[in-house]
């Protein structure tokens, strides 16, 4: 398996901002944070905010997963410029018809030593809790359990 990281393109960030606000959207209904009438704008919203400049954003960085140079996954984190060892994950993804084939396990080792020549020493991220497969790998890879946000809807 020979996996690199590749910088985004700005037609890869293009290709990738339409669904991700979508799949957003999408995942917040699930959990409830949302309903179905306010969810797409919401997204955007948070998006927009948090992407004012777009794959220039300060801070953010966008990297393709590529498999034999064929993209199946992203990596997107966010890095302080007051606290640069840390990052934030914002988004990790493995093309759904190569999960579940060591590409998640395969590229941590990767990226770990790309950060690592970054100077950043605390990886940090969000998983909701029914990403049950994401939390099984996030486990498997040392990532530890911080804080848990729970809710109770009233019908």
């Amino acid at each position: 398996m020979h996996i690199k990281i590749e910088e985004f393109t700005q037609a890869d960030y293009d290709n990738y901002l339409s669904d991700a606000i979508d799949e957003y959207a999408a995942v917040n209904i699930k959990n409830g944070r949302w309903t179905a009438e306010q969810a797409r704008a919401m997204s955007q919203k948070q998006f927009d905010y948090l992407l004012k400049d777009g794959l220039k954003s300060e801070g953010h960085t966008f990297w393709n997963i590529c498999l034999d140079d064929k993209k199946v996954g992203l990596f997107w984190f966010y890095r302080n410029p007051k606290q640069l060892n840390n990052i934030f994950v914002y988004d990790t993804q493995i093309v759904k018809e190569y999960q579940n084939q060591g590409v998640g396990t395969s590229t941590f080792p990767i990226i770990r030593e790309r950060l690592k020549a970054m100077g950043v020493h605390k990886i940090s991220l969000n998983v909701f809790a029914n990403n049950t497969g994401a939390i099984r790998l996030y486990k498997r890879l040392g990532f530890e359990m911080t804080s848990y946000n729970m809710h109770y809807l009233i019908n």
